[in-house]
């Protein structure tokens, strides 16, 4: 099959250049297609409306400039089979277009004239009393519907209904074409209905809404209104034979009608909500899953704020995100660069990079999402990771490097960051400050290991990089004044009499003391017994990793101290621990620090 599509494809292109005849054909791409086919589409929808009110009313014996109209419609339409017969086709299997002559005539012959002819016979040519001295015409006519069934496969047609889903809600526009449907049906059952009226004799005719003296426009109202009446299930009371076969009929086809367009409109209707309804789901089982899980209020808050947030800027990537995993590699790189191309607005460390830099870049770059107060890294912290703010703020702030700070002790705030701004190293380098959250934080992730990877083969990238990472606490000589000013108070602070630090050691001795036993018993279990030789430090840290690895086991809960060590985990603690399969001094010994 694939050497016989691929001879069909020579075959097409060398017929493009041995036929002479080429120029006549009319490419279904070319500009003029376009408009040829917007122009048939109004004529078609003209005629549709136009042509069974001419039946029904004799709209052509009262109005001329209507039936002049008719004749020019009738024109368009006949001058639309002449030109489809000169017109391209693209082939479906290959999407190549076709412009063989003999092919595309035998195409359209086969296809779409029989339709065409029937919906498109010209009985206006023959004169405004056409439909008396040939009324077979009358059900010919009809056919413009079978033109209608071709206009839906034009390609300005097409072209026009994907313009308009991309600037509306497919579901709304798909409804809104079906109210139009369903006026265009009882239309065409108003018209039948009045002329039911005119056919039936004076003795025997039923109940009507108008009567002959009556304007065209009131009795299409009238006859409008019998054809929903009827759908909708009420009775004409009819009082032959042929009044009841017609009202039985209209009955049946109304409730064909009612059935299917309410069942479409509660489908359309579903998938106008169905993000909005995926989210208030969602939602839902997050948090009967907190509330099973007997998570405290503030938790629960919190996390419900996360996905609030995030879920309300990132809804509709979210919607498509697992619908575009298997793009083409080119396909996926364009959606990339276009999903970050307001935030490579924003970094100028993007405005003096090569283009395949920049897209290098993107590609390893990982989002991350930081709540107000949290703690990105922290003072003395080695995180090589380069940090670019998407969207929010972030403190640099100082702190005691012994972690030793009073709460009430007022925080040196040495730099705010913004949008665009980039903070962290990629080297091994202990970070010289702490970052905190100030607001909600949207960060593009740059890792070390992430940055040997894409810089392996592209050395301009790496300088570039390299030159522009930021030290966080290098930024004006006001800041390093204040950190000065604000060490040599600490220092002064430190210098305690021998007799304070006796008492401050006994203070904080009985306290323990006291903590200890307010523990359940179960608690104090889990704390071994000291031995002289211990180092304290390596004790501590010894018994907070049996108490987190007990209450990851789940056979203790975690009480208000372990919740506080959970807490002040940053960012890069809170990575290594979600990814550890056993807890380490590594990752508790910063923590340790901070919260004894």
């Amino acid at each position: 099959m694939l050497e016989g599509e691929l001879n069909q494809m020579a075959n097409d292109n060398a017929m493009l250049l041995r036929n002479h005849n080429k120029t006549y054909i009319l490419s279904i791409h070319s500009p003029f297609k376009m408009y040829w086919d917007a122009l048939i589409a109004v004529a078609t929808c003209y005629a549709l409306v136009y042509i069974p009110a001419n039946i029904a009313f004799g709209l052509s014996d009262t109005n001329r400039a209507m039936f002049d109209a008719q004749v020019a419609v009738d024109m368009l339409l006949v001058l639309d089979i002449l030109l489809r017969f000169q017109t391209s086709y693209e082939d479906p299997s290959t999407h190549q277009e076709v412009f063989d002559v003999a092919r595309l005539r035998r195409r359209y012959i086969l296809r779409w004239f029989p339709l065409d002819f029937l919906g498109s016979v010209p009985s206006s040519f023959l004169g405004p009393d056409a439909y008396i001295r040939y009324p077979q015409l009358k059900v010919i006519r009809l056919c413009i519907v079978l033109r209608a069934v071709h206009m839906a496969q034009s390609t300005a047609f097409v072209t026009f209904m994907h313009w308009m889903s991309r600037h509306m809600n497919t579901s709304l526009l798909r409804l809104f074409l079906l109210g139009l449907l369903y006026l265009v049906t009882h239309h065409y059952i108003a018209c039948g209905y009045y002329v039911m009226t005119l056919w039936e004799t004076i003795d025997s005719k039923w109940d009507v809404p108008f009567v002959a003296n009556d304007s065209t426009v009131v009795k299409y109202v009238g006859s409008f209104y019998q054809a929903l009446a009827t759908t909708s299930g009420s009775t004409l009371f009819p009082k032959t034979a042929v009044e009841m076969h017609v009202t039985g009929t209209l009955l049946l086809l109304g409730i064909v009608i009612n059935a299917s367009i309410f069942g479409t409109c509660a489908t359309l209707m579903k998938q106008v909500n169905l993000v909005a309804d995926h989210q208030a789901s969602q939602f839902d089982a997050i948090r009967t899953g907190l509330v099973a899980h007997h998570a405290s209020e503030d938790l629960q808050t919190r996390v419900m704020h996360y996905y609030d947030t995030v879920l309300g800027e990132e809804k509709a990537h979210s919607a498509t995100a697992h619908g575009l995993d298997k793009l083409p590699p080119k396909l996926h790189v364009q959606l990339t660069l276009s999903l970050h191309v307001t935030f490579l607005r924003k970094v100028p460390l993007f405005h003096t990079m090569d283009l395949d830099g920049i897209v290098c870049l993107v590609q390893g770059l990982e989002r991350v999402v930081a709540l107000p107060g949290e703690v990105i890294v922290r003072q003395g912290e080695v995180d090589p990771v380069l940090y670019m703010i998407e969207a929010g703020m972030v403190d640099l702030v100082l702190t005691d490097p012994d972690m030793k700070s009073k709460p009430s002790q007022p925080r040196v705030v040495l730099n705010q960051l913004f949008a665009g701004d980039v903070f962290g190293s990629l080297d091994a380098d202990s970070s010289p400050a702490t970052v905190e959250v100030r607001a909600l934080c949207f960060l593009q992730v740059l890792t070390r290991a992430t940055f040997d990877a894409i810089t392996a083969e592209n050395s301009r990238l790496r300088a570039a990089l390299l030159r522009t990472q930021l030290v966080v606490c290098r930024k004006t000589p006001l800041v390093a004044v204040a950190a000065k000013k604000w060490a040599s108070n600490r220092k002064k602070e430190a210098k305690l009499s021998p007799l304070a630090a006796i008492m401050k050691d006994v203070r904080v001795k009985h306290m323990a003391h006291r903590l200890l036993r307010r523990q359940p018993h179960s608690m104090r279990s889990l704390v071994p017994v000291r031995r002289q030789s211990d180092d304290p430090t390596t004790i501590r840290e010894r018994e907070k990793a049996q108490m987190m690895l007990k209450m990851l086991k789940g056979t203790v809960q975690m009480d208000a101290s372990a919740m506080q060590y959970v807490k002040h985990l940053t960012h890069v603690a809170a990575k290594r621990m979600a990814g550890a399969r056993r807890i380490h001094r590594s990752i508790l010994s910063e923590t340790s620090k901070r919260v004894g």
